[in-house]
């Protein structure tokens, strides 16, 4: 009777520790659900250029220290002018972590056709969860693309090949000792990749430069000695690229195109 009765007490035990673990599982899954649909209602109003949606599911930290602004009205009327280009898509969700309130995730996206891995930080606020940071994550060039480094300084993009197949990816590092960015352009057939090389470093590009450079891709910044790959998700079209940093100079204020932070290669 007494082995028959510390069996039964075991094996209530043993279930009900299931139970637990089960209900344990349950809540994380309802809350991996809940932060998912935090990030995609974020990529939604983002591709939907609705800047008070977007800033909803965002804390004051992430606006000032992921987006760079320093107040949600500034945030607000700074990215009415860029929201929603390129798009973003979201391809994948692992790695869930939480702890309290916090709560971190590991996100394949998609940016125009640039890929990246990206981890976010979550808190909840108010009991929903809000973006609180993202840090970037290294995203490998895919088997048989062709590598192009890419070193940025004051104030030059150095390239060590200026020609590659379609099949390519970027691994870019910032060597200087102020922020740059990687925007790289396709110069349109009716362009004069010269003409618009000389407009940019000299800064008198106008409109009718932008009307002959079609905007491919976009990373950055790049803090003094971060180092990314820029992966893309199609092969590059044939033909004239630009490679331009428009982040201000310090003190001066030009941009760092103006400067001599231009420089073109060629897709063949």
């Amino acid at each position: 009777m007494r082995k028959f009765i510390l069996g039964a007490v075991a094996l209530i035990v043993a279930i009900s520790a299931a139970m637990s673990a089960a209900c344990g599982d349950d809540d994380n899954g309802d809350e991996e659900q809940a932060v998912r649909a935090t990030l995609e209602s974020a990529a939604a109003a983002f591709n939907n250029k609705d800047v008070d949606r977007f800033l909803s599911h965002v804390t004051d930290m992430m606006i000032t220290n992921a987006l760079g602004f320093s107040s949600r009205e500034e945030a607000r009327q700074g990215l009415a002018e860029f929201i929603g280009d390129p798009p973003i898509t979201f391809t994948s969700f692992a790695n869930y972590e939480f702890e309290g309130d916090a709560a971190t995730v590991e996100v394949g996206e998609i940016e125009g056709i640039v890929r990246g891995q990206t981890r976010f930080e979550l808190v909840k606020v108010d009991g929903a969860w809000r973006i609180n940071s993202e840090t970037d994550l290294p995203v490998e060039p895919p088997s048989g693309a062709a590598v192009v480094a890419i070193d940025m300084t004051e104030y030059a993009f150095s390239l060590d090949r200026t020609s590659a197949p379609g099949n390519v990816a970027f691994r870019v590092t910032n060597s200087g000792d102020e922020g740059h960015e990687f925007v790289l352009f396709r110069i349109t057939a009716d362009g004069d990749p010269d003409a618009i090389l000389e407009q940019l470093r000299s800064g008198s590009e106008d409109e009718s430069t932008f009307e002959s450079m079609e905007f491919v891709a976009f990373d950055g910044p790049y803090e003094p000695g971060e180092e990314d790959v820029v992966v893309f998700t199609e092969d590059l079209q044939a033909g004239s690229y630009a490679l331009v940093c428009f982040v201000p100079a310090e003190g001066a204020g030009a941009p760092h195109a103006a400067l001599g932070m231009a420089e073109l290669m060629t897709i063949e």
